[in-house]
């Protein structure tokens, strides 16, 4: 018995699973015997005839999955970048955490510790010139370095959630003094040269952190970096006062 059939295939115009781009076409063909009516309603000629036609595929559905796919795509790449972000800053967090305490408490005490045991002296004059030169000169030389390589930094640790140019460029000339009197303070070496050294580097520690203690709502970088300031800056002060005192004394 003769019959009619129709056949269709879909042609993607591209190989992307989702859109943007062209529609998705199908190909329909119409094929009958004569004296068969085809679907169209037209009687078939003699023989089999086929007749092929291009049409555009209604995909709703396919493109609202589609968005909704890339929705999630998207929010996911946001998010891990976010908690990327986050997990960087929490182990630049900890970093500044550690290495701000090591140059101005542990060092010091630990390298001053080792040399009085090894070759006595003066606990004020040991301690004084280890932490001139850890506190001062490692540390400010340090800080110089971070604000000239990335000079957001510091403006992050007071507070600020995105550095301004400005603030970029604070920091950066900042981060020249900071320099300047690192160096300085490396000189602590040097028996007769450590509280001379560490006097620039001191009094600028230790006025920074009498701006900050009267500020609210630190967060904890600037408090610690606030607390060490004063530490450090106290020290480097009564060593130049301590060291001055004592060259008056054996001059009388």
């Amino acid at each position: 018995m003769a019959t009619s059939n129709d056949s269709w295939t879909l042609e993607s115009a591209v190989f992307t699973p989702c859109p943007p781009g062209p529609d998705a076409w199908e190909y329909r063909s119409t094929s009958s015997r004569a004296g068969i009516t085809r679907p169209t309603g037209r009687p078939g000629a003699g023989g089999i005839r086929k007749s092929l036609t291009r049409t555009t595929l209604e995909g709703a559905s396919f493109n609202e999955s589609c968005q909704v796919l890339r929705v999630s795509w998207a929010h996911a790449y946001t998010r891990a970048l976010a908690l990327a972000r986050g997990e960087g800053r929490r182990l630049l967090g900890m970093g500044y955490f550690i290495g701000v305490l090591l140059q101005t408490v542990v060092l010091p005490l630990v390298a001053g510790t080792v040399e009085l045991t090894l070759s006595g002296g003066s606990p004020i004059e040991v301690y004084g010139r280890w932490w001139v030169f850890w506190g001062v000169g490692t540390r400010l030389l340090v800080a110089g370095a971070v604000q000239l390589v990335r000079p957001g930094t510091t403006a992050e640790i007071l507070g600020a959630a995105r550095p301004t140019h400005a603030e970029r460029q604070v920091a950066r000339e900042l981060s020249t003094a900071n320099l300047g009197m690192g160096l300085a303070g490396l000189l602590a070496l040097v028996p007769a040269w450590a509280a001379p050294a560490g006097t620039a580097g001191g009094v600028f520690l230790l006025a920074a952190g009498l701006m900050h203690v009267a500020k609210k709502n630190k967060n904890p970088q600037e408090v610690l970096a606030t607390w060490t300031d004063l530490l450090v800056g106290a020290i480097a002060i009564g060593f130049l006062i301590y060291s001055v005192a004592g060259t008056l004394s054996n001059r009388t």
